[in-house]
């Protein structure tokens, strides 16, 4: 026994260890950094972090959504590598939107992100938004060396129980050893197998040893706290900062956006600050046992998600009832006060001085407001709603929203408007052109005055069809992108009860200039030239232009002649502006003078069938060249003739293509 212990007390006392090296990037001090967003890059003690779009500022290191971060290393391995982030898991500026693009494995937790692996070089990208690093700790394992294991979830207090514990190896051989009662880890200690669970105050000591090589000894210390319980959003604001409540009551949502939730019951209103992993509509009822830390940031109370390090948002749950929609109560300048800080307001009749970024009520009266929430739009005379706050001793108002007192009675009175203006569009307006992304609508849309488009997400507003005429008393955002007037953070529109195509006005390319924007034009005798992806020429008689094929419409073949009815659209790139068309349709122009383009062909009555001037219909088109399903009548001497709903139809009706509207 005794020669056992001998040879056991031999083999630990011969395991030497040899460290890693910790390489750490400070954007405070950084030198290869510099400039303007672009693609930046920075070596230190051999380590090079190359971001393809980004830079260091106010003490960040800024990775831009979609930029790539590449970690290098020119000898040795890197084994881990740690972002410290300014938010919180998933949310904008948060670890958790990086994405690993190849070796090791990476996870975040908190604020913290941590890629785990050996290798020479790293990638992540910053998938889902942008992120913003206060520091870069790099661990490099240099020829020979163990690099130490990784402990998950980092040490800190917690409220949860049990803790899940894993414990990584870094390196391609070697094991772990650990203990759970603050002893030095050895060969001679538990070898880590599986996830270790928690439920009382614990230290954990790791290290890897490789034969005769060992790790230096990592430790993460495990403190279980239980919160304070509160009954009501009162009690909760009564207790000290750094306090820990659990409340045992439900709450109210009022107002979400990011890392913000605005909530009340009937004791007072309350900010609950993070990322809580639920989203709550205004009504909603959130239920009781979530906890959080109470604190005070720039003179504003709120509850912050963060309680301790790693800890989950499962005390947050989602909600299963909700309540009448909480409205703004109808307030003052006056109202704005520390005391009523988080308060959900109505300020009528205010005068937005957009400069001073300050509101002055009906009393005289004035408040500052600022951007949180919702940006400052152009000044004017608004109905402000939002909520009472503070920035260090001063009181301040945070707008979610401005409801404009102006309202116009056609689309050139809101062009004439000031950018930045919020009002309500009276009078109805067409869709000549619809293209849609993932998440938004692009409407182009005229009326009898001039055409504009509508930018809105799709939660905003319905789908709408081409030809369909959108109700007027819609509001709002009067906003310029390349060049570009358009409609943004539109409220209030209604599903379409007509489709009237609008009949586009003819010109030739010579006649279209910059001052026509977002007017609908048709084109004749068109050729196609130079395609490029979405990029095409048009060519006529009198000369060529530039286009944007954004509707992914079929193109002809080359040597076909089109009409091309489309929105004026300016591009602008540097200094330089273009004047293009974005093409909404492209039609064979037909060279039966009794199959014109764009004619309107005879319905029989009580049938809903249609003829082409008595011409045999053989196949039909939507406008994006897509075959429609029909029904097809007539053989012999009886023409062919087709039932279809209204709408715009492409016909090949006796060899030839034409372009049908179907009242």
């Amino acid at each position: 026994m005794k020669k056992f212990l001998l040879s056991l007390l031999m083999l630990i006392t011969a395991v030497s260890v040899v460290k890693a090296e910790e390489i750490t990037f400070d954007p405070n001090a950084s030198t290869g950094w510099t400039g303007s967003q672009a693609e930046q890059s920075e070596t230190k003690d051999g380590v090079t972090i190359h971001c393809s779009d980004g830079k260091a500022t106010n003490g960040q290191y800024r990775f831009y959504k979609n930029s790539t971060a590449t970690i290098s290393v020119a000898s040795g391995k890197i084994t881990s590598i740690k972002f410290e982030c300014t938010a919180s898991g998933t949310a904008q500026y948060g670890p958790g939107c990086f994405e690993n693009s190849g070796e090791g494995t990476y996870s975040y937790d908190g604020k913290t992100g941590t890629w785990v692996g050996s290798a020479s070089q790293v990638v992540l990208t910053a998938k889902t938004a942008q992120v913003r690093a206060t520091s870069i700790v790099v661990t490099i394992a240099k020829e020979g060396a163990i690099a130490a294991p990784v402990i998950s979830p980092k040490a800190g207090t917690y409220y949860e129980t049990p803790i899940e514990v894993t414990i990584t190896n870094p390196n391609s051989t070697g094991k772990v050893y650990y203990t759970l009662d603050g002893t030095e880890p050895t060969a001679a200690s538990t070898e880590y197998a599986e996830a270790i669970s928690i439920t009382t105050n614990t230290t954990v000591k790791a290290v890897v040893i490789d034969g005769g090589k060992a790790s230096e000894v990592v430790t993460a210390e495990y403190v279980i706290a239980t919160p304070e319980e509160v009954a009501n959003i009162a009690e909760y604001l009564a207790k000290e900062d750094g306090a820990v409540v659990k409340f045992t009551n439900p709450v109210t949502a009022v107002y979400q956006k990011g890392a913000y939730l605005y909530v009340v019951d009937d004791s007072g209103a309350a900010l609950i600050y993070g990322s809580i992993g639920q989203t709550y509509d205004n009504g909603a009822v959130i239920p009781a046992g979530f906890y959080g830390t109470k604190t005070t940031y720039n003179g504003v109370v709120e509850l912050k998600n963060e309680v301790g390090a790693g800890n989950s948002n499962a005390s947050f749950l989602a909600s299963t009832s909700s309540v009448d929609p909480i409205n703004p109560t109808v307030a003052t300048v006056a109202d704005i006060t520390k005391e009523n800080m988080n308060k959900y307001f109505m300020i009528p009749n205010v005068t937005l001085d957009a400069a001073a970024k300050t509101i002055t009520d009906a009393q005289g009266n004035s408040v500052a407001v600022y951007t949180t929430h919702a940006a400052i739009p152009a000044d004017g005379e608004y109905d402000v709603i939002g909520f009472a706050s503070m920035f260090k001793e001063n009181v301040q108002f945070l707008p979610i929203e401005y409801v404009s007192k102006v309202s116009v009675d056609n689309v050139a009175a809101f062009r004439a408007l000031e950018v930045g203006s919020i009002a309500k569009l009276n009078n109805p307006v067409t869709v000549v052109g619809v293209y849609e992304t993932t998440n938004n609508y692009n409407y182009f849309v005229v009326d009898e005055t001039a055409g504009i488009t509508i930018y809105a997400l799709k939660s905003d507003c319905p789908a709408y069809q081409v030809g369909d005429v959108i109700p007027g008393g819609f509001r709002g955002k009067l906003n310029e992108y390349n060049g570009n007037l358009q409609i943004e953070a539109v409220e209030d529109m209604k599903e379409s009860e007509t489709n009237a195509p609008a009949t586009p006005a003819v010109y030739a390319i010579e006649e279209i200039t910059a001052d026509m924007a977002a007017s609908f034009v048709r084109i004749k005798d068109v050729t196609i030239s130079d395609v490029n992806n979405r990029n095409i020429t048009l060519n006529d008689a009198t000369g060529a232009m530039s286009a944007w094929n954004r509707c992914d419409l079929a193109l002809p073949d080359a040597a076909a002649t089109v009409t091309v009815d489309g929105v004026v659209n300016i591009y602008k790139s540097g200094e330089t502006s273009t004047v293009r068309i974005i093409p909404v349709t492209i039609s064979v122009t037909s060279e039966d003078e009794n199959l014109q383009v764009g004619e309107k062909v005879e319905v029989i009555p009580g049938t809903g069938e249609i003829t082409v001037n008595g011409a045999d219909i053989v196949d039909v088109y939507d406008v994006d060249g897509k075959p429609r399903t029909t029904t097809v009548k007539g053989s012999g001497d009886t023409p062919k003739r087709i039932v279809v709903e209204g709408g715009i139809y492409i016909v090949v009706a006796d060899g030839e293509a034409v372009k049908v509207v179907v009242d």
